[in-house]
């Protein structure tokens, strides 16, 4: 790739009246010879009259060196100086999109197009500044323009792929994934890139073949959890071999913020009311959020003071009754690690919680340099987050037994019953009597596509071979993009299940997925990554879910929830069990119209919707943890 420096001349910036020598700073800089650059740039800056293309590349180079702060000034005096040479205006982009203002970082980008053609890399500047404002269109739209003109940049074809995911085009994603990979086999980016989009395709074993060519060392911070996520999805590699690659790049994290570990001098006072912090990106209309809300209105304040630490830019009806629950909330989300780490501490946070885990939008590496003295994580996650500096993870014995405990860095710390509690939607339609005979049964899963690996779909096609006028209903929202759709069906074709027997549907209203349960009569789980929120909607609609049991966290997710409503011969011992169950209800009609019209009962009088009950629980656990900490000597 060129250098964004290479085209830069004397010629080109001729406002200097001094010795000043533009190619030779460039030059240097391009070799890498950074430190030589900035004497002789510092040289020209000692001068009375400040020579602006000085303090451009002298700004420049600060950037380079990560010091934004003192690069600003600098920066400021060529900008100012020299308002409309389109190296500086694109100098400044650079910098204020380094430095997170996007919206400027816009406005000067297009400014330096408007005013030159040759700037080297501009398009794929602001494809990523496009993409952080959250205007995907544009952003794939100048990337492309981009590699029009530089076909060879493997991480700019990695980066379309990683656009393309975003926007659930995973068969895209893939094809720009390949295109990097004729160029550089090796090429970290896009082996992670193809990895990440056939795992989220189903196609687990082709998946993980590219993700493990990846050297983790030359992975962003910001890719390690991705990575780390994506594995609980595959059915080829063991639990342990998946706890020990979160402990192993859990340990790099914890190293680089070693330093930043406190010697917490919070109070050990048993009695007192302690102060807990939730950490999470999805405190709004997502599962987190949904689950949060249902208990947390009933947390006793005068024993535990809440703190909501939301790391997200959208809010909402679900964000606003979680604020009104809890004593103070703070948006995080344009903090720095450190930035937080600071505010936690000043808080004095006695017990922080991690609601996220290795999903989006976590902040683990604030964990990782121990913000609080205790700290939990809960829900967010279903494996081990591999921190060591995470003294807990709370659970119940059907999540983690303990012959599983072996498995997480984290001590479990077990609820009785439930470990979730779930708030029903009010908008919910009444279950629907659907089946009348055994000839018209309909399967169903609305679980995402990552889920659906090989496996499952051979034992889910053994099923519809056993059930031969039965019929499989899939809603997700990969099923938007018409090639994923495509490559879904050529999957179940690939089993001889005519696609005449298959309905994929996409992304619709809440209202509408919820209706869309009284056209299923048995709800089909995947695994080993379940469902637990699809899970829960299914038996509030009346329909019921069969799982195979598990033996990890993300394979128990289902099975904890059937056995708290008491639906244990819903759980399948083995895939052939599971075959065996799914085509024996298939013939007792009456059966299902019966669960349907009982589940909704049954659920209400379970521990998964006492909330008060829950919240006293959930209470009950902190304060132990707490007064554990205050034992310690």
């Amino acid at each position: 790739m060129k250098n964004k420096f290479n085209n830069i001349s004397s010629n080109t910036f001729h406002h200097s009246n001094d010795d000043f020598c533009a190619n030779k700073i460039s030059d240097l800089i391009s070799n890498g010879h950074l430190f030589i650059a900035a004497e002789i740039c510092q040289q020209h800056l000692q001068k009375k009259n400040r020579n602006p293309v000085a303090a451009y590349f002298y700004g420049t180079i600060l950037c380079k060196l990560g010091k934004h702060a003192e690069a600003k000034p600098w920066l400021k005096i060529a900008i100012n100086s020299m308002p409309n040479n389109p190296e500086i205006i694109y100098g400044w982009a650079n910098f204020l999109k380094d430095t997170g203002d996007y919206t400027g970082a816009k406005k000067n980008y297009l400014k330096a197009i408007k005013t030159s053609h040759h700037l080297n890399d501009i398009h794929r500047n602001i494809s990523e500044v496009y993409f952080e404002l959250g205007d995907i269109t544009n952003a794939q739209a100048s990337l492309k323009q981009h590699l029009a003109s530089s076909p060879s940049d493997t991480d700019g074809w990695a980066r379309l792929g990683k656009m393309q995911i975003s926007q659930n085009k995973l068969v895209d994603a893939t094809s720009s994934a390949r295109n990097a990979l004729k160029i550089d086999k090796n090429n970290d980016q896009a082996n992670f890139t193809l990895g990440c989009a056939l795992i989220l395709s189903g196609d687990t074993s082709a998946g993980w073949e590219h993700l493990k060519r990846c050297c983790i060392s030359n992975l962003s911070p910001l890719q390690l959890s991705p990575f780390l996520f994506h594995l609980n999805a595959l059915p080829q590699l063991t639990r342990e071999e998946i706890t020990n690659f979160h402990i192993i790049i859990s340990k790099k994290m914890e190293e680089a913020y070693a330093d930043y570990a406190p010697k917490h001098t919070n109070a050990k006072h048993k009695e007192r009311k302690i102060s807990v912090g939730l950490i999470s990106g999805d405190l709004l209309a997502h599962p987190i959020g949904f689950f949060i809300e249902s208990f947390i209105k009933h947390i006793d304040h005068n024993k535990i003071y809440l703190t909501a630490y939301a790391n997200q830019t959208a809010f909402d009806a679900t964000s606003e009754k979680i604020k009104s629950s809890c004593q103070n909330w703070k948006n995080i989300s344009k903090l720095s690690n450190q930035e937080l780490h600071k505010t936690i501490i000043e808080d004095k946070i006695d017990i922080l919680i991690d609601l996220s885990g290795h999903t989006t939008d976590n902040r683990l590496a604030v964990f990782a340099a121990k913000a609080a003295p205790i700290q939990v994580t809960y829900l967010g996650y279903f494996a081990t987050t591999g921190l060591r500096n995470i003294d807990y993870i709370l659970c119940n014995n059907d999540i983690i037994p303990k012959e599983e405990a072996h498995l997480y860095s984290e001590t479990p710390w077990h609820l009785p019953d439930t470990h979730i509690c779930y708030s029903p939607h009010n908008n919910a339609p009444p279950p629907v009597r659907h089946i009348q005979n055994s000839k018209n049964i309909t399967f169903g899963c609305f679980n995402r596509l990552i889920k659906l690996n090989d496996t499952v779909l051979d034992v889910w096609a053994k099923i519809l071979h056993k059930t031969k006028d039965s019929h499989l209903l899939l809603i997700c929202k990969e099923m938007n993009d018409e090639l994923s759709a495509a490559s879904l069906l050529e999957r179940f074709i690939a089993r001889d299940v005519h696609p005449n027997r298959i309905t994929l549907e996409g992304s619709m209203s809440h209202d509408d997925y919820l209706a869309a349960h009284n056209r299923v009569d048995i709800m089909l789980d995947p695994f080993p990554y379940n469902g637990t929120t699809t899970t829960m909607d299914a038996l509030w609609m009346g329909v019921p879910v069969l799982t195979l049991h598990g033996d990890r966290y993300c394979a128990h997710m289902t099975e904890a929830v059937l056995r708290q409503a008491e639906l244990h011969e819903w759980i399948a011992k083995d895939k052939e069990d599971y075959v065996r169950i799914a085509v024996e209800y298939a013939t007792k009609p009456q059966a299902l119209a019966t669960l349907r019209i009982e589940l909704r009962e049954r659920l209400s009088s379970s521990p998964l919707l006492d909330a008060p009950g829950f919240a006293k629980k959930f209470s009950a656990a902190l304060l132990g943890m707490w007064h554990k900490y205050c034992d310690k000597k």
